[in-house]
């Protein structure tokens, strides 16, 4: 259950996040981008993240998660589209050599920490690489 390990990674980025730019204030609110290709399990990850932030300065919080189409780009001519195939050839001029652009993903998208009512744009992005590592570390 690879939820658990990246919620984990998401409470201590906005533990950091709320103790470097509000004194260690309560993070009351998250948004979060889940990429379709993201391999997570939304229900999974929404009670991993409400078990682990317990104690922490997230815990509480809301949660926001908005999901992420796939978007592919054509290796040949550079166009970006949309794809719900991700074997389908570039729409634009066929060329089968894609690559994904956008939704393998999750991404913090905002924080909120009490006493900041607009948020912050983070953009810090949880990889699948970056938890296949940590658990791999951890065996």
């Amino acid at each position: 259950m690879h939820e658990a390990t990246v919620a984990a990674h998401l409470i201590e980025m906005a533990e950091l996040e709320a103790a470097r730019n509000a004194g260690g204030g309560r993070v009351v609110r998250l948004v979060v981008e889940m990429g379709r290709l993201s391999c997570l399990n939304e229900e999974a990850f929404r009670f991993a993240f409400s078990v682990l932030s317990k104690g922490t300065a997230a815990e509480g919080a809301e949660l926001v998660v908005e999901h992420v189409p796939v978007y592919l780009r054509c290796l040949d001519c550079g166009a970006e589209a949309e794809a719900e195939d991700l074997f389908a050839p570039c729409p634009a001029c066929g060329g089968e050599a894609v690559t994904v652009e956008r939704g393998a993903d999750m991404v913090l998208r905002s924080l909120t920490v009490e006493g900041d009512e607009e948020g912050e744009e983070d953009g810090d992005t949880v990889r699948e690489e970056d938890t296949r590592r940590e658990r791999q570390a951890r065996a």
